[in-house]
C-alpha cells in the first residue's frame, strides 16, 4: 500500500513539473479564406539549420492536427487546392543572471515563560529547586543571498498558405508565432508550437496561448 501511494505521488509531481510553452500568435487571412472543403497539402519549410526529416516532421504534425479538426489533407500538391508551408526555429539561448534571497528560520524571541518548583526537607533544612520554561517564537532570522543563472531560448514559427489555381498561387493565409523559455530542444517544443499556431486556424487575430509539453525538456 505504501509503495502504491509513493507511485501515485510521483506521478502527481511529474505532471505538475511538465514544461509550459507560452507563445504569442498572430495570423492573417484573405477575403477568400481556407475552408474545410479545400484539399490542403502541407510542406515543411526548407532550411539549412534543420535536417530534412525534421522539416518533414513539422508537416506531419500539422497534417495530423488539421485532420483531427476536420480538414482534408492532400497526399500530393497536384491534387490540392491550398499549399501550406510551415517552419520553426530556435536560437542558441541567452544566459541571464538573477538574484535570490532564501529566508532562514529560527527562534526570534519568547512569548512567555512558566516556572515550576519542588522542595525537599531534611530536618530543619528545606531545599527548593525551580525550573523555568520559556515558550519560543519562530520567524525569519536572516537571509542567504546569491546570484543564479538561467538560459532563455527564443523560439519562432511561421505558416504561409497559398491557394492554387490556373494562374500564380495567391497568398491566402499567414501566421507567426514567438515563444521563449528554458527549453531549447526544438523537437520537444514543436508539438506545442504547432497546437498554438493552428489553434484558431484559419481565423485571423492575435492571442497568447499556453501549451503543456508531454515530454520533459
Amino acid at each position: 500500500m505504501k509503495r502504491l501511494l509513493v507511485a501515485v505521488a510521483c506521478l502527481g509531481l511529474a505532471s505538475c513539473s511538465r514544461t509550459i510553452v507560452r507563445s504569442n500568435v498572430q495570423t492573417f487571412t484573405a477575403t477568400d479564406p481556407i475552408t474545410k472543403t479545400d484539399r490542403i497539402f502541407i510542406k515543411g519549410l526548407h532550411t539549412d539549420r534543420h535536417q530534412e526529416l525534421e522539416q518533414q516532421s513539422w508537416a506531419v504534425m500539422v497534417a495530423n492536427y488539421l485532420s483531427s479538426k476536420g480538414y482534408t489533407v492532400a497526399s500530393d500538391v497536384q491534387n490540392s487546392d491550398v499549399l501550406l508551408i510551415v517552419g520553426f526555429d530556435v536560437d542558441n539561448g541567452t544566459t541571464r543572471s538573477y538574484s535570490y534571497n532564501i529566508p532562514q528560520y529560527g527562534v526570534v524571541g519568547y512569548s512567555g515563560s512558566s516556572t515550576t518548583g519542588t522542595s525537599t526537607t531534611f530536618g530543619n533544612t528545606t531545599n527548593y529547586n525551580s525550573y523555568t520554561t520559556n515558550t519560543p517564537q519562530y520567524g525569519v532570522t536572516g537571509y542567504n543571498s546569491g546570484v543564479g543563472y538561467s538560459t532563455v531560448f527564443n523560439r519562432i514559427g511561421m505558416v504561409q498558405g497559398y491557394r492554387r489555381g490556373n494562374g500564380k498561387p495567391r497568398v491566402v493565409y499567414s501566421g507567426q508565432i514567438s515563444s521563449s523559455g528554458s527549453c531549447g530542444m526544438l523537437s520537444v517544443v514543436s508539438p506545442a508550437l504547432v497546437k498554438s499556431l493552428f489553434k484558431n486556424f484559419p481565423a485571423p487575430g492575435s492571442f497568447r496561448d499556453d501549451e503543456r509539453l508531454d515530454d520533459p525538456c
